[in-house]
């Protein structure tokens, strides 16, 4: 297993956390493979990836790397981690609201201060998916010609100096968990994200 830890000169075949984005599940569940893994093998695998990859000590790859490069996919809310000592992807994060597949496996946590400027439907006072259910809908949204302001707490340490800031205000026509609720996963890569409007900076930290 640990030769799959390492990839190969391609790049990761095993992404902790991701098996839908790991190689090793996309060929053998995409590609014409004569020794397809039987459906309980591969839940139990992708269930191993999507629960940290773990080694039989309970080691998680990767758990102490320190030498990071992240880096945004423009098409995709997600933000790929890369060790660069190893030249792999090591984990990916999407944007980690509570409909987040990484916030509902369990393998990090909902960043309740991110900013989403959208419709959220209701019904009988809970959160659901389609909006065609729903008694009533929250409106988040931005509408034409207008401001909205939006703080986001970043945690320290940091000196007393200068922090240089990108933020990036992004649109989506659809949301991933929608696509996948109604069974359309497939249509995921398809899905544009348009940036909107850019900012980069330099603020001084007291």
């Amino acid at each position: 297993m640990g030769n799959l830890i390492k990839g190969w000169e391609r790049g990761e075949v095993i992404i902790p956390f991701d098996s839908e984005n790991s190689l090793l599940i996309e060929l053998t569940t995409k590609l014409d493979n004569p020794d397809e893994l039987r459906a309980d093998k591969l839940d139990l695998l992708m269930r191993w990836i999507d629960e940290g990859a773990k080694n039989d000590d309970g080691d998680i790859p990767y758990e102490d790397s320190t030498n990071l490069l992240y880096v945004c996919d423009q098409n995709e809310a997600k933000i790929s981690v890369i060790d660069v000592n190893a030249r792999l992807v090591i984990r990916t994060v999407d944007l980690l609201d509570h409909h987040s597949e990484f916030v509902k496996s369990g393998a990090v946590e909902e960043d309740s201060e991110l900013t989403l400027f959208h419709g959220v439907p209701f019904e009988d006072g809970e959160e659901i998916l389609f909006f065609w259910e729903a008694d009533f809908i929250e409106d988040k949204t931005i509408p034409p010609f207008e401001m909205r302001t939006a703080t986001y707490t970043v945690s320290g340490p940091f000196a007393s100096e200068a922090l240089d800031v990108s933020v990036r205000l992004r649109f989506r026509s659809f949301p991933p968990y929608f696509l996948r609720a109604i069974g359309e996963d497939d249509l995921l890569d398809e899905l544009i994200i348009f940036d909107m409007e850019n900012f980069e900076g330099t603020i001084n930290v007291n």
